[in-house]
């Protein structure tokens, strides 16, 4: 496995994931059966006259406000069956966007009912012969057109084919995040970072694959790198960074373990209409080990690339300047020391490596950059206590091994935050968007692997200290959460160990 605890530690159990459906209703009729009812709810005209192809909208009712989370949509239709590809179907529109076509028959189901542009779409689900689901739709109003079709796509002209949908989400002021698949068969997907046009790119730790996410049908493309990694234990394809100046120079940085020696890496490649060309090895020789690699890797507000390293189960040498595991190192994008770095020709630290930011951390699986305050935030697994959350500065010294959790040592600095006993908690957001609710704003989003939760560490008005209720715990879906990024459209991403996941307010 990616992550380890000590063997004392029992893990939970998987915890049931329960669908919630607004509006939802019977669905009504099998494969190939056309349903009978013939108006919408609260209309006084008169039922079409026999014969004619009619839609009518089941659920949700016309102008409901309804709760963030999918939107089950019940529809029937008399003298119309809907069947596959090549025969009569239904064409559906989203807020006035790109087409999307149901069909329904035999071996129709989710992955094949509701089709964007020919492919699978996570969107909109098919969910039975007269059903779909709306995902990831914003707070606020929407339209759905659904429009009757025949075996060429062309559109029935009768009023009666034709109906629209308009309701309205209403964000929660609070309650649960709801983890909805976008994007399953990935193995072991440890990070992501979007690239300014929208693709997702996906680090698969073992078999060393950056995969691409096309994040308008949540589909995979082809690949953009594969790499050759070892990935014995912890180690593997690690980390993935997005150079500020992508849109000119297309480079993207990878932390990755190679062997012989076993160590880790950066390295800077070139996208090249899709694929990665010229890599360049921008900093060598990060111990590596099969436990505590860390890996993480993003360009900070200052412009440079901030590194994340494991102590490569070499515990006392997280306190040794000149070792580069169990620190934070801050580069500039060719791999040297950026200016300013505190150990740089400092006296009172003889033979410290200039690219070291912070030092005394044991093992990391994510950080993050505060867009209001400039703050550096970072998740960090204890052994069998004191899994933490630490504000990293210029110099800190975090402790590892002397001291865990909240010492109270004036030579240290402590966490804002130690959990016992260990979840291991992995990579860590900050919530930034219309989204979520009001009170989510500016707060941390993090990861838990071992009891697959989304957990809220809750900042005060400051942003730089514990509120007066710290920490806020999110059901997930039973599965380890690994990954977690800002994606294009605003939502959450959350990756577990084979799938993508958006994170949906409730």
């Amino acid at each position: 496995m990616f992550f380890k605890k000590p063997i004392s530690m029992a893990m939970v159990p998987l915890l049931a994931v329960l669908a919630l459906f607004v509006g939802a209703c019977s669905d009504g009729g099998s494969d190939g059966v056309t349903a009978t009812q013939t108006q919408e709810p609260g209309s006084t005209q008169p039922p079409p006259p026999s014969g004619t192809p009619t839609i009518v909208v089941v659920a949700p009712g016309q102008n409901a406000s309804l709760s963030s989370g999918p939107v089950r949509v019940t529809f029937a239709t008399t003298d119309f069956s809907i069947g596959l590809n090549g025969t009569p179907h239904l064409h559906l529109y989203i807020d006035r966007g790109a087409r999307h076509e149901f069909f329904n028959g035999f071996g129709i189901n989710e992955e094949n009912g509701l089709l964007l542009n020919g492919s699978h779409t996570h969107y909109a689900h098919w969910k039975s012969a007269t059903a779909f689901e709306l995902y990831a739709l914003a707070p606020g109003p929407h339209t759905v057109r659904l429009v009757l079709a025949d075996q060429n796509h062309s559109e029935l002209p009768n009023p009666e084919a034709q109906k629209n949908l308009v309701f309205t989400i209403v964000a929660s002021p609070t309650g649960e995040l709801l983890l909805q698949k976008v994007t399953p068969g990935l193995t072991v997907p440890v990070a992501m970072a979007v690239v300014p046009d929208g693709r997702m790119f996906v680090n698969e730790q073992l078999s060393g694959r950056v995969r691409v996410v096309n994040t308008a049908t949540w589909q995979l493309q082809a690949d953009f790198c594969n790499v050759s990694v070892s990935a014995i234990g912890e180690m593997g394809l690690l980390g993935i960074a997005i150079d500020p100046d992508f849109s000119s120079n297309h480079y993207v940085y990878l932390y990755y373990t190679v062997d012989s020696p076993y160590r880790n890496r950066v390295v800077r490649y070139t996208d090249t209409s899709g694929v990665c060309t010229n890599p360049t090895i921008i900093v060598d020789n990060i111990p590596a080990s099969g436990i505590h690699n860390g890996g993480i890797i993003h360009f900070g507000p200052d412009r440079n690339l901030y590194i994340m390293t494991g102590d490569a189960a070499q515990a006392s040498l997280a306190q040794d300047l000149t070792y580069l595991g169990g620190k934070m190192l801050r580069v500039k994008a060719d791999g040297t020391a950026a200016v300013g770095n505190p150990f740089i020709g400092n006296p009172s630290f003889p033979g410290a490596d200039p690219r070291i930011y912070s030092f005394g951390h044991r093992n990391s699986f994510g950080f993050t950059f505060h867009p209001s305050t400039g703050h550096l935030w970072q998740t960090e697994n204890g052994p069998d206590k004191n899994d933490e959350v630490n504000r990293i500065v210029a110099g800190g010294n975090y402790g590892w091994p002397t001291v865990q959790g909240i010492a109270n040592n004036p030579l240290f600095i402590d966490p804002i935050v130690a959990f016992t006993p260990p979840f291991a908690p992995t990579n860590i957001v900050v919530v930034n968007s219309p989204h979520y609710p009001t009170s989510f704003q500016g707060n941390l989003i993090f990861g838990d692997f071992v009891q697959g939760k989304l957990r809220r560490l809750i900042l005060d008005a400051t942003l730089t200290h514990l509120g007066a209720t710290p920490i806020e715990s999110f059901t997930g879906n039973g599965e380890p959460i690994i990954g977690l990024v800002n994606g294009p459209d605003g939502f959450l991403y959350a990756s577990s160990t084979t799938s993508i996941y958006r994170v949906v307010p409730q």
